[in-house]
């Protein structure tokens, strides 16, 4: 009994590892995605949904719906990747494990950021926005977790508020399990940043070439999945 209580708490700790460096890989995709989006593609962003309202209502009392529709499909595509995200982390663990949840949708993140970073060297059109959308919707739903604290990793403005929130109960209330969420939402926030600095740098030489480095990344995230698996989890064990 003792034996299967530790194997188990051996499994969760490796499958919380590999929640936290999928949900801060794609902290820093996203960052960098929508850099991207907002420089190459007029002003859409693929996972900030707030700043994309905000431009879309910007574009239309300003210019009317022929500069803002373009905002439309990619809050679309993303509110379909959220969809079925959680539909995915509903289907129950003896089916179908959350390590193999996490290793079919990084396939599908590869090949469709591959599929863009094709396209895009033949046509650089504003439709190459719509399933980053999708894709970031997926990831804002299924990685979401850093240690032991559940996070958005491509909204900072929640973020920013619980890790002042958070900094608040530290150091006022003595809390330290306040601290740590601090800690962690503070690296999550400084992630995104870079992500959208780098995105923002690399535009600015090429605009290919934030797509095909999103490619690459998350194609090393992707063997690295595959080669731990039989070290991970099994899908009986927990709850997706």
């Amino acid at each position: 009994m003792k034996n299967n209580q530790l194997r188990q708490k051996l499994k969760q700790n490796k499958l919380n590892h590999e929640l936290t460096w999928l949900t801060l890989l794609a902290t820093f995709t996203m960052g960098m995605i929508d850099a991207y989006t907002f420089m190459a593609h007029d002003q859409v962003f693929a996972s900030a949904q707030t700043g994309n309202m905000v431009v879309f209502a910007v574009k239309l009392f300003t210019k009317g719906i022929g500069s803002a529709w373009v905002n439309i499909p990619v809050w679309i595509a993303f509110g379909l990747g959220c969809f079925i995200a959680q539909g995915m982390l509903e289907i129950p663990t003896e089916k179908l494990s959350r390590h193999h949840q996490n290793q079919i949708f990084m396939v599908v993140n590869v090949s469709v950021l591959l599929i863009l970073a094709i396209v895009q060297e033949f046509d650089s059109a504003d439709y190459l926005v719509w399933p980053l959308g999708f894709l970031s919707g997926y990831e804002l739903t299924t990685f979401r977790t850093v240690g032991s604290i559940t996070a958005n990793n491509g909204i900072m403005t929640g973020n920013s508020k619980n890790m002042m929130n958070s900094l608040y109960q530290w150091l006022i209330d003595h809390d330290m399990k306040a601290k740590t969420k601090f800690k962690t939402l503070c690296a999550i926030v400084v992630v995104f940043v870079f992500g959208a600095g780098a995105g923002a740098l690399l535009c600015m030489t090429n605009a290919t070439w934030p797509l095909w480095t999103g490619f690459g990344l998350n194609l090393v995230a992707l063997l690295t999945l595959f080669i731990h698996t039989n070290g991970s989890v099994d899908s009986s064990d927990f709850d997706g």
